[in-house]
């Protein structure tokens, strides 16, 4: 006779079991760097990466991690570190850079991508 209590199996002749996970291992989970999707499987991560934020990632580096997690781990970190500062030059492009008048430039996105480089998108 099974009796189920929370979260604990019990047989009738046998001391309470703790319930397991059927999973083999937990899974390992990265973060875009640019746009912050969370994906798990490394060829799917590449896949985004080379449409999401190809300036972020040196391809040379990303081959180099032969799949190793420390490595793509601080590989990921590096990029995010990247992108906080390219978010602050594109802000400081778009709003704050002013004229020999001392006059605010306002830019649109596509001067600023121009500027920076960078395909519109990012």
């Amino acid at each position: 006779m099974f009796q189920v209590m929370a979260n604990t199996v019990r047989c009738s002749d046998q001391q309470p079991q703790a319930l397991t996970a059927w999973h083999h291992k937990p899974k390992v989970s990265h973060l875009c760097p640019a746009c912050g999707q969370q994906i798990q499987r490394l060829p799917v991560l590449e896949r985004h990466f080379q449409n999401c934020c190809p300036d972020l990632i040196s391809w040379q580096a990303w081959h180099a991690t032969n799949n190793d997690q420390g490595a793509i781990a601080s590989l990921l970190a590096d990029a995010a570190e990247a992108e906080i500062q390219l978010r602050k030059t594109c802000i400081s492009t778009a709003f704050r850079q002013v004229d020999a008048d001392g006059q605010p430039i306002k830019r649109s996105p596509e001067e600023v991508a121009d500027i920076l480089h960078l395909p519109v998108v990012r």
